[in-house]
């Protein structure tokens, strides 16, 4: 049986669940409208990255459900969490005014923004509501993935806006 607490992370789980599922087939979907590859090379990645995220989610849902309390996750790092800021610093009005009418990739871009932002903040939510180590840990270490995939795609936003190519992956 599990606590209140941990009913309300596993809703917040099951949640965080169908957004990586809807993220990666987003991604997979955009990587096949883009021309460049530069941007299919980073939409497959962050399918990828969407994928590995939905199995660390999975197995924390399925070893709260049986009652093992959090499980480790080999892909998980630990780091600091407490500090993480929202991510949309700029007002999203702002940056849908600055999209050329027609382009699909720059809108494309948009929405990728919304659904990391969306899953960062979800992963913020479960943190609060665990006191478990182990869980922040891992909540933790999602939270700042998806802060790391909002970052990259805003970087290749920037590019195609300011320079009119993508970016792609860093490196």
């Amino acid at each position: 049986m599990t606590s209140p607490t941990n009913q309300a992370v596993l809703e917040i789980l099951q949640q965080a669940a169908e957004n990586e599922i809807d993220t990666r087939r987003f991604y997979l979907e955009a990587a096949e409208e883009i021309a460049d590859p530069r941007g299919r090379e980073m939409y497959h990645f962050l399918a990828d990255e969407e994928a590995m995220h939905l199995r660390i989610v999975q197995a924390q849902i399925n070893a709260l459900t049986d009652g093992r309390g959090w499980v480790a996750s080999p892909e998980v790092q630990p780091g600091p969490f407490e500090n993480l800021q929202t991510l949309f610093r700029v007002p999203r009005d702002k940056l849908r005014a600055q999209v050329r009418p027609g382009d699909k990739a720059m809108d494309a871009l948009l929405i990728a923004l919304e659904m990391e932002d969306s899953s960062f903040k979800v992963y913020q939510q479960a943190i609060q509501e665990t006191n478990d180590p182990s869980g922040k840990e891992t909540l933790g270490y999602l939270a700042r993935a998806e802060q790391n995939h909002f970052n990259l795609i805003m970087q290749n936003y920037e590019s195609l806006l300011h320079e009119q190519h993508w970016q792609g992956l860093p490196g």
